[in-house]
């Protein structure tokens, strides 16, 4: 997982081999979308708005599973 600059999401991470992008958002809470294919991936970590990217090409085009709040790192 990495740390993006959204005001809607927090980190993101990729699985390449199975093709899973979890999403960490601001609220805590973290989803799981799948067969996302890595150029989406890629579009997302170098797109100006990660947030709108995120919304217009990801949110409610994928399968998605929530996967519960993110773990406390401290």
């Amino acid at each position: 997982m990495e740390d993006v600059e959204s005001s809607v999401l927090a980190r993101i991470g990729y699985d390449s081999s199975l093709r899973i992008l979890q999403v960490e958002f601001r609220s805590g809470r973290v989803y799981q979308y799948f067969d996302v294919p890595s150029d989406v991936h890629e579009a997302l970590r170098s797109a100006e708005s990660i947030g709108g990217y995120f919304n217009r090409e990801i949110r409610d085009k994928y399968r998605t599973a929530e996967v519960g709040p993110a773990m406390n790192s401290e």
